[in-house]
């Protein structure tokens, strides 16, 4: 059973940079996280496939998306729209420590 703090995240990233994907020429945000904090994405996304989820810092949406798949690994790649986006997203989620939340969007 989930209860309202099993909706919630806390993950630390050890890296964050924007890139193109080179087969796609898609602008994307590559997140690696801390070992202890991509065990536990892992089985987050394990247990929310097919939700709706938030990349949150300090209360603010940085990124919403459907989780598609479970995470099988450290780095994850978010796909964006813009190298600004990209520029942007990742500067967000790399201060502070690169301290952030993903949280469950309620049905």
């Amino acid at each position: 059973m989930a209860t309202a703090a099993a909706q919630t995240l806390s993950l630390q990233a050890e890296g964050v940079t924007s890139a193109v994907k080179r087969e796609t020429g898609q602008h994307v945000v590559v997140v690696r996280l801390t070992p202890t904090t991509s065990a536990e994405f892992a089985k987050f996304t394990s247990e929310h496939v097919g939700r709706r989820i938030q990349f949150q810092k300090d209360g603010a949406v940085l990124f919403d998306l459907p989780l598609r798949s479970v995470s099988k690994g450290d780095p994850f790649v978010l796909v964006v729209r813009s190298a600004d986006e990209a520029e942007r997203l990742a500067l967000r989620l790399a201060t502070k420590f690169g301290k952030f939340e993903i949280v469950v969007v309620p049905d």
